[in-house]
């Protein structure tokens, strides 16, 4: 019995819905509890000043539950804002899986035009992988998705450690999509991780300005004694108030520049900061059960604190231009205090601070992966062989397709031959067939879950030559850029590293003879190095080489029923070479011809 994916996040939406408008009824009780209590406040210190003194004791008191009512308010807030991001990523969840396409980041931005497969099998894209898997919370770890979707693990063990992370956090929904929305907050640009380790590495504010740590110390105390002095003898004294604050202001403008320079470098990341300390506090508090999983975890240990410090002094370095800056700046050098405290973080977790990251990143497309996982509950784990070049599939379907009407077809290649000439034509599902089989490999090879009953696969490269297209920038006609392409493909062989290459109709930009005669000649180059080859075309007489090569060329195809209904497919894989044709089927149907 499958299990009803898109049923879990409605009912999810609807809990989430009930929770919103009950947080939302929670923050209108708070905000008229604040207003009462302000209001109570200006009452009693009326009266405080107009009738009895002792007024000012409740005042005091009203005034403390105003300011507890306004904390109380921002984290409730906060705690709507994840609530919102929850409700919003479960009803997106709901429509992807019932086919709305649009909902969720396709990864377009993302140039993989000389890529060795991504064109090709779909990696990017509405309707893409890249789409199905990537909930990313961090840019950094959207990158890290990508960069594993492109460049598969290449080692059995780390394979298999990375299927146990994965199906760990797979269960954890609740925690995986609230780590989601923690991120979600804040979309990060590209360049902000660059610019923090760039910050990083800056030499301390301090070095060759150690004069300047006394001065930090005895000007703001002369500032504060002499405000001390005029309170408890209630006398003002102009020049110990303003005395202490013109130095100051004078010496800071010594400084203007260089706190200038340095407040721009590291201004503007506060949200930032938040983001991260929120998020560290959340793989804080995981459950997870595998030893990766919690050695991610045991990396991140300090780095809540970490960045909630970070938040403080960051926020602290926002505020600086604000109505109150100067007057801090010219009571107590408040700037150079903060820097001070920037640089104290600086040296006690710089060296930290790749780790931190790293670790992050790492969970945050684990968690990616685990949510692809638990989208496909009818997918499973390859089992991944060392040695020899093999895969072998059982009712294997497309990913990206809907399991209930994805046609599943019995594969094998490398059990007994390694170059498979696949025939049939149009529609019949030839291209659909190989793009499969290599987005399978892509999720095998990242210990994600595959579209099968059985997948067991030796580690393999990818390589692909299906969609080809001419480049006016690139001077390139069609023909030439399909023979660029396969001489990439020939590239990549010559390093020995095991590969499995996907052809689709091969040299289509030449005449039929030409194409007949360069295809095999291709195939039989190909047969000679450390690779598995499926190549799907129309031209039934590259059948010819399962008798010249037996062994090692196979034929396998899909075909084409007519009736009085029109055309139909069955599109399941058999062995042979295909025996039907539509083309002047489809034209007469169409009206395209006699």
């Amino acid at each position: 019995m499958m299990t009803d994916i898109a049923g879990i996040y409605k009912e999810r939406v609807k809990g989430y819905s009930e929770r919103l408008t009950e947080i939302d009824r929670r923050i209108r009780q708070i905000a008229l509890q604040r207003l009462m209590s302000i209001l109570f406040t200006g009452v009693c210190l009326y009266l405080g000043f107009r009738m009895n003194p002792l007024s000012f004791f409740p005042a005091v008191g009203f005034f403390s539950l105003f300011l507890f009512l306004v904390k109380k308010h921002t984290l409730t807030f906060r705690k709507r804002v994840i609530l919102a991001e929850l409700l919003s990523l479960n009803k997106k969840e709901a429509a992807f899986k019932e086919g709305d396409k649009s909902v969720f980041d396709a990864g377009i931005d993302f140039d993989t035009s000389h890529h060795l497969y991504a064109l090709d099998l779909d990696i990017y894209g509405t309707g893409s992988l890249f789409q199905s898997v990537n909930r990313s919370a961090t840019t950094s770890g959207r990158e890290l998705l990508s960069q594993n979707l492109l460049n598969p693990l290449t080692n059995k063990e780390e394979i298999i450690k990375r299927a146990d992370s994965i199906h760990d956090l797979a269960k954890e929904i609740d925690w995986r999509q609230e780590f989601t929305a923690i991120g979600s907050q804040l979309v990060e640009k590209p360049k902000d991780y660059v610019e923090l380790k760039e910050w990083l590495a800056i030499p301390d504010f301090f070095i060759g300005r150690g004069h300047w740590r006394p001065i930090m110390w005895i000007m703001p105390a002369i500032s504060a004694g002499g405000i001390l002095y005029c309170i408890f003898t209630s006398q003002f004294i102009a020049l110990l108030v303003f005395g202490p604050f013109a130095i100051n202001t004078f010496l800071l403008s010594l400084l203007l520049k260089p706190l200038k320079e340095y407040f721009l470098r590291f201004g503007g990341k506060t949200k930032q900061f938040k983001k991260y300390a929120d998020l560290f506090a959340h793989i804080r508090e995981g459950k997870f059960k595998t030893p990766q999983n919690k050695a991610l975890q045991e990396q991140c240990t300090d780095a809540s604190e970490a960045f909630a410090k970070l938040f403080k002094l960051s926020n602290a370095a926002d505020q600086r231009l604000g109505a109150g800056g100067p007057i801090m700046n010219g009571l107590f050098l408040m700037d150079l205090w903060n820097v001070l405290g920037i640089e104290q973080w600086k040296d006690r977790h710089k060296d930290s601070f790749p780790q931190w990251i790293d670790s992050l990143v790492t969970i945050d497309m684990l968690s990616s992966f685990s949510n692809f996982t638990f989208n496909h509950p009818d997918f499973v784990n390859a089992t991944i062989s060392e040695g020899k070049e093999f895969i072998s599939a059982k009712e294997m379907g497309h990913p990206l397709m809907d399991t209930q009407v994805s046609i599943k077809n019995d594969y094998d290649i490398g059990v007994q031959s390694k170059v498979h000439v696949i025939t049939g034509s149009n529609m019949a599902g030839k291209s659909t067939f190989i793009r499969a089989l290599g987005v399978n490999l892509v999720l095998a090879c990242n210990g994600v879950p595959v579209c099968a009953k059985e997948f067991k696969c030796s580690i393999l490269g990818l390589i692909t030559s299906i969609r080809i297209t001419d480049s006016l920038e690139e001077n390139a006609s069609y023909f030439k850029a399909e023979l660029i392409r396969l001489e990439r493909v020939l590239d990549q062989l010559k390093t020995g590293k095991p590969y499995l290459v996907l052809l689709d109709e091969i040299l289509r930009g030449t005449n039929s003879d030409d194409k007949r005669l360069g295809t095999q000649s291709f195939l039989l180059k190909l047969k000679q190095y450390n690779c598995l080859v499926l190549l799907a075309t129309h031209d039934l007489s590259i059948g010819k080489l399962e008798k010249e090569f037996p062994g090692e060329v196979e034929n396998y195809c899909f075909e084409s029923q007519f009736s009085e209904d029109g055309l139909s497919f069955d599109y399941k894989l058999r062995k042979g070479v295909s025996s039907s044709t539509n083309a002047t089927f489809l034209m007469k149907r169409m009206g395209l011809i006699d």
